[in-house]
């Protein structure tokens, strides 16, 4: 028969320290947008005015923020995100530009 033994009384009062995981949004500029957009795999489903898009950036921020984690927006310019995709062999859809944004997050 197992006992179930409490926590030290020490580690009972001990502060915890919490730090928000963060992680990276894509972010895009306006004078990249129309380039980036045509670059795009999936840019029947993007919204075509930067504007919409950007009104759909900031409410999954603010949805990434209330859930706890520490966004981090992360400018994406389109020829290093060609470059990136074509070195890493993929094709520039939602997955690889978030994989790229992660990728640029975790050097800085």
């Amino acid at each position: 028969m197992y006992r179930a033994t409490a926590p030290a009384r020490s580690s009972l009062h001990s502060p915890v320290s919490f730090q928000p995981v963060r992680i990276a949004l894509p972010w895009y500029e306006t004078e990249d947008w129309p380039i980036l957009h045509s670059m795009f795999l999936e840019r029947d489903t993007v919204p075509e005015s930067y504007e919409e898009w950007l009104v759909r950036a900031l409410e999954a921020e603010r949805r990434y923020t209330v859930d706890g984690y520490a966004v981090v927006r992360v400018t994406i310019r389109p020829e290093a995100l060609l470059d990136w995709c074509q070195a890493n062999h993929r094709i520039i859809d939602l997955k690889a530009r978030h994989d790229y944004a992660e990728e640029l997050l975790a050097r800085s």
